[in-house]
């Protein structure tokens, strides 16, 4: 479960991601390090740090930060079994 640290920063840990998101408790396909670099990357897409100038709740944004982490999660392990080459393009809305 995210929480919100007291510098207004969300913080979402692998214990949550795989808690909340079954599909990837599996710590071969899904290790913790790839779970933790995928969380960093949601961050350059959803910030972190609760302003409240976008009018977001900051547990709208750590969901937001939770898919996004999910989607890129879904994104490498399709193109590593893709052969990361060639054969299907991995692609999706974000």
């Amino acid at each position: 479960m995210p929480t919100l640290s007291n510098d207004n920063t969300i913080i979402i840990t692998v214990a949550g991601i795989r808690e909340t998101f079954g599909a990837f408790v599996d710590t071969v396909t899904y290790p913790d390090a790839m779970i933790e670099n995928c969380i960093e990357m949601s961050k350059c897409f959803i910030p972190d740090t609760v302003c409240g100038c976008a009018g977001v709740s900051w547990k709208c944004r750590a969901n937001m930060m939770e898919l996004m982490t999910c989607h890129l999660l879904s994104m490498l392990t399709s193109a590593a079994s893709n052969g990361g080459n060639g054969g299907q393009t991995v692609s999706g809305m974000v």
